[in-house]
């Protein structure tokens, strides 16, 4: 009898003591939850276009906002998607950090010409030719296009340009504005002169201007830089100079 009750006994202590080691565990092992966000624009000391604020508001405006949620909780690919929305950013890393921070990492957009189109309003076009909005970006150094721009112009033409005049040194100081006229031609304004540089087209763009700076080492260093009123090297191997 006394044995019988021993091992009752002893039974009765084991499962006391399972259940108060699970509760334990339990507590011990609760899930993680998030306690804050991190923002991390990459390259804001280069260019500052996307503000913390500005993502925080967007995860509210979502009703994404994960402090206080459990980590395993939070879709941290629809918060990346939301953020990618936001037509500045070109991508968004979230993830979480050891110290239950959701760290989102944002990479902006690079702006490559700036368009101010009699047709289309302001837009910048970035190294993707995606088109870009004038919010929250200052003055760039960047490659400016006037007149009647159409979107699509911009993204394949005057993107060209703009390329060769950034990667071209002379160029580069040289032309301070790209325009297009109601024919739909295009044209350079130099910094130096009163001239415009009439290239028609974006084809063989380089091959032009090469044909231009001989025009001015030959031509316009005696004529003087305002004897043109425009130079014309629409047509392939002629330069046609306009008083």
């Amino acid at each position: 009898m006394l044995k019988k009750i021993l091992i009752t006994a002893s039974i009765l202590l084991i499962v006391c003591y399972l259940a108060v080691a699970g509760v334990v565990y339990r507590i011990g092992n609760a899930p993680a939850k998030y306690t804050g966000i991190e923002v991390n624009i990459l390259d804001s000391t280069q260019q500052a276009f996307v503000t913390t604020a500005e993502i925080r508001q967007q995860l509210r405006a979502a009703r994404l906002n994960p402090i206080g949620k459990i980590q395993d909780s939070v879709n941290t690919l629809e918060i990346e998607k939301i953020i990618e929305r936001n037509k500045l950013v070109r991508k968004a890393y979230c993830y979480h950090t050891p110290d239950s921070t959701l760290r989102i990492d944002i990479e902006q957009r690079v702006p490559v010409i700036r368009i101010k189109s009699s047709t289309q309003g302001d837009f910048y076009v970035d190294k993707e030719r995606e088109i870009m909005p004038v919010q929250n970006i200052v003055p760039m150094r960047i490659p400016l296009a006037t007149g009647f721009v159409s979107k699509e112009k911009a993204q394949t033409e005057l993107y060209d340009i703009a390329e060769f005049l950034s990667d071209n040194k002379f160029w580069r100081q040289e032309i301070t504005q790209i325009h297009v006229n109601q024919k739909g031609d295009i044209e350079l304004i130099p910094r130096v002169g009163s001239h415009v540089i009439l290239i028609g087209n974006a084809e063989d763009c380089e091959e032009k201007l090469e044909h231009v700076r001989k025009f001015y080492d030959k031509v316009l260093s005696r004529k003087g830089w305002n004897f043109y009123k425009v130079i014309n090297v629409k047509f392939k191997n002629q330069v046609v100079a306009e008083k």
